[in-house]
C-alpha cells in the first residue's frame, strides 16, 4: 500500500499544479508558501531517510512557480526510487526525525512512508480551497477518484 499512496500522492500533485499554473495570475503568496510547503517537507523527510542534513528552502528563492513545481517533481522522484529501494525490513526500521524531542516515540520508515502522502494530502486541500477563493478550479485529487481512474500515471505537463 505504500507504493500506492506514493504513487497518487505524485498524481494528486501534478493534478493540483496544472490548476495552480492555469491560475497563476491570481495565485498569492500564502498559496505560493503552501505549495513550497509541500514540497519542503516530501524534500525534508526524503533527506532524513538518505541520512542528509535538511536544506530548507525559503519560498522566495523560487523565481517562478515552475521552478517550484520542477522542484516538488524532483522530490517525487527520489521518493520513489527510496521507496523502491527499502524492504520489508527496511521499513521497520526506527527513523528518528530531527525536529523530534526526547519524549516522542520514534516511528518507523513505513510509519513515516504514510505520513508524507498524509501531510501532502492535509496541505492539497488548503491548496484547492485557496485556488476556489481565488478564482480558480481546483482539481479532484481523492485516492478514490485516482483508483476509480485506473491509477494513472503523474502528468506533469
Amino acid at each position: 500500500m505504500h507504493r500506492e499512496m506514493i504513487l497518487q500522492m505524485e498524481w494528486a500533485d501534478a493534478q493540483l499544479w496544472r490548476a495552480v499554473l492555469a491560475a497563476a495570475d491570481r495565485i498569492d503568496d500564502r498559496t505560493r508558501e503552501l505549495v513550497v510547503h509541500v514540497h519542503q517537507v516530501q524534500h525534508a523527510f526524503l533527506g532524513v531517510w538518505r541520512g542528509e542534513p535538511l536544506d530548507l528552502r525559503d519560498p522566495s528563492s523560487f523565481g517562478s512557480l515552475e521552478a517550484i513545481r520542477d522542484w516538488g517533481r524532483a522530490a517525487h522522484l527520489g521518493i520513489q526510487a527510496f521507496l523502491d529501494s527499502a524492504d520489508d525490513d527496511a521499513k521497520q526500521r526506527p527513523v528518528v526525525m530531527p525536529w523530534a524531542t526526547p519524549e516522542m516515540a520514534v516511528p518507523t520508515l513505513g510509519e513515516t512512508f504514510v505520513q508524507v502522502p498524509m501531510h501532502s494530502m492535509y496541505h492539497r486541500g488548503q491548496v484547492n480551497a485557496r485556488l476556489r477563493t481565488l478564482g480558480g478550479e481546483p482539481p479532484l485529487v481523492d485516492f478514490i477518484f485516482w483508483v476509480w481512474s485506473g491509477k494513472p500515471r503523474a502528468a506533469w505537463d
